[in-house]
Formats: C-alpha cells, structure tokens, sequence
C-alpha cells in the first residue's frame, strides 16, 4: 500500500537516493520537506543543541530539488535550520522562485533578527513562526546571547508581518531565566500572532 510521507531535513543532493529508497519501498514521494539552508546562527541560545558551523546547502541545487518534487505532489516547503536561514548567503535566489510558487504551503523559522532587512519574506513565505523565548531585552539577550537592540528588532519585524497577509506564528522555549520577562508577554500578545507555542527546558 502506498503511503504518503514527511521529508525531514533534506539535502539537494540527496535526490537520487531518495528515489531508491521510494522505489524499495513502493511509496509515494513527500508532500512535506523540511530544509535546513545553514548551521550558521547569529544567536547564542543556552537550550540550543545544533552544532555551529559554516555548513550550508547549494540554493541552486534546492531549487531544483524542490521544483522536482512539486511535480511529483509536493505541497509543502518548510525552511528552517539547525541554524538562522536568513543568514545564507544566497538568500534572495530561494526567496524569489518561492515567491512565483504561491501553489504550496511554504514556512519559514526564524529568529527574526533579520526579517526587517528582507523585503521579499511576505511574498515567498505564507508562515513565519519566529523564536522569541524571552519577553524583554534584558532577559532576551541572557537567552539568546545577543545584544539588547536585537529584541527590538524581532519586535518591530512582528509588527511589519502582522500588518501584512502572512500568517505569524511564535515559538518560545521557557528556562528558568525567562521568569525574569514573563510580565511583559503582553507587549507580544499585541503583534495579534496567529498561533503562540510554549515548551518548558529545565
């Protein structure tokens, strides 16, 4: 029986062995892909468990990938990353052929630090779940090991998304340090987010 399945994590040059393993196993190919652009990070996070590096998939060869797989029934692109995927080099190249491809489901996670600079992000993207973890500057950059300028920035993009089309969604990891901010969840409660996610790490 044919079965439909999530890709996780999948690599352009991956392809040929993903059509072995489908044909193995007679199944049908992913409606969902998650891709991981970078292991390059701009933040520091104390409950984060990716390794740093400057690895980073070829923008060209996922474009290919992804435009394979649509034709295949391919509904859904998820762009994450055990780092920030704003921070590849090749950025825009991804953004502007996902902004042509308004025929899937396309999500973008992200720190948010970045998306006040990237003009295109509501075109390409219908989901932008940002990571905040803490609700002031203060306990923020304890967090995230960041500057204090940097909430400020993820404040001011939340508002840039929530005043457009896109649907916004927040993540947030509470350690014992977010106690510090827990009185100001208010101030993000007004970027009106479409969907909140909380989890508690120690």
């Amino acid at each position: 029986m044919k079965t439909k399945w999530r890709a996780n994590s999948t690599h352009p040059d991956d392809m040929s062995r993903y059509r072995e393993w489908l044909k193995v196993r007679n199944c049908r190919w992913p409606i969902s892909i998650t891709i991981h652009l970078t292991n390059r990070c701009n933040h520091d996070c104390k409950f984060c468990w990716f390794d740093r590096n400057d690895s980073r998939v070829d923008v060209q060869k996922t474009i290919a990938a992804i435009s394979f797989l649509i034709d295949r029934g391919l509904q859904e692109v998820i762009v994450s990353g055990g780092g920030e995927p704003t921070l590849h080099p090749e950025l825009e190249l991804l953004l502007e052929f996902l902004a042509d491809r308004s025929d899937i489901h396309r999500r973008l996670y992200s720190n948010g630090t970045k998306l006040g600079k990237l003009t295109t992000i509501c075109k390409a993207f219908d989901y932008v779940r940002v990571s905040v973890d803490a609700f002031n500057p203060e306990s923020h950059s304890t967090i995230h090991g960041t500057s204090r300028t940097a909430f400020g920035q993820i404040i001011d993009a939340l508002r840039d998304l929530s005043s457009s089309n896109v649907t916004v969604g927040l993540s947030c990891v509470l350690i014992p340090e977010s106690d510090q901010g827990l009185s100001d969840l208010a101030e993000l409660s007004e970027m009106n987010p479409n969907f909140f996610s909380c989890s508690k790490k120690g």
